[in-house]
């Protein structure tokens, strides 16, 4: 199924839009600003989904070792 592009308006901080205007043009990292904000917007996702990961792992490690100190009080 192909992927259909919709058009989003948003606010700025001006924070936001001179790093937007700065890595935007001929011969800069980006040639528009669609390509900047879906890139940024891509890498933070990404940046995201790594974190809920390794909190994930985080809850397993400690469920592990709780499990394993239950078990050796258990055969005390």
């Amino acid at each position: 199924m192909p992927r259909i592009k919709k058009t989003v308006s948003i606010s700025l901080s001006p924070y936001v839009l001179e790093k937007l205007e700065a890595n935007t043009g001929e011969g800069k990292r980006f040639s528009t600003n669609s390509d900047a904000v879906n890139t940024a917007l891509i890498e933070l996702f990404h940046r995201l989904e790594i974190c809920e990961l390794a909190k994930a792992l985080e809850n397993e490690k400690y469920l592990f070792e709780k499990k394993r100190e239950e078990k050796n009080e258990s055969e005390k």
